[in-house]
């Protein structure tokens, strides 16, 4: 599995709800690293290259010493639509 699929799937099974504003839930890099299997930086520099892709999103600055993720509304919904169709 690419890494950046690893990453996308532990993204995917952490966010429980869309919209959530509240980013103090939002998944941390650390958590996001830990369920892949992958340092902290590689998750990030793979976080950050998803937000590019429109698939993720950041929090505007740093919470606790440390960015934090979500799905994006576009990837949230692509979601859905599979889990309704399976």
């Amino acid at each position: 599995m690419l890494i950046a699929e690893r990453v996308f799937d532990a993204l995917k099974q952490r966010c429980e709800a869309f919209p959530n504003d509240d980013y103090c839930l939002w998944i941390s890099t650390r958590t996001l690293a830990e369920d892949s299997g992958l340092g902290i930086y590689q998750t990030r520099n793979t976080l950050l290259k998803l937000v590019d892709q429109g698939k993720a999103q950041v929090t505007p600055s740093l919470m606790s010493n440390t960015l934090r993720w979500y799905l994006s509304e576009s990837a949230w919904q692509e979601q859905t639509r599979y889990y309704q169709a399976s």
